[in-house]
């Protein structure tokens, strides 16, 4: 008997939300993104795949692209917001945030393949076969040891 684990990275995480607002008091626009991303070890993973500079402040994360910054702060539940100084528009702050999410989703995707295979022995698992599609799904197929409950 086999189990089949398939792993598609752009279900693991996404950008949920996307706002605009006006700060009154300088007139400067600010872009704030929301994210489900929680870890921050695999969250700086990300930024440095989409060749962002970090560092790590009182507020959370101060991250540059290039010519485009914005502070990466946690809220309540630990979710990060990226908030885009005027450095970028709407859209550019869309495509960043689209490009980071695709690249922490990989590394979520790279972590529990990692933690599967570490773990299929102690759980009664072989791992038989591994595959990754063009779409950087990966498809483990686990069968069950001989004496395993």
């Amino acid at each position: 008997m086999s189990v089949e684990i398939l792993l598609v990275p752009a279900a693991i995480a996404a950008a949920v939300a996307l706002r605009k607002r006006s700060d009154a008091g300088y007139g400067q626009r600010f872009v704030t993104v929301e994210t489900r991303m929680t870890d921050i070890g695999l969250l700086e993973l990300a930024l440095a795949d989409t060749e962002a500079a970090v560092k790590a402040d009182e507020l959370g994360l101060s991250v540059r692209w290039d010519q485009i910054t914005a502070q990466f702060s946690r809220d309540a539940n630990g979710l990060w917001s990226a908030h885009f100084d005027g450095s970028a528009d709407s859209d550019t702050a869309e495509r960043l945030i689209a490009d980071l999410d695709k690249a922490y989703g990989l590394r979520v995707q790279s972590e529990v393949l990692r933690r599967v295979r570490a773990h299929a022995e102690e759980a009664g698992f072989a791992l038989e076969d591994e595959r990754v599609e063009q779409d950087r799904s990966v498809t483990l197929t686990l069968t069950i040891r001989e004496g395993a409950r």
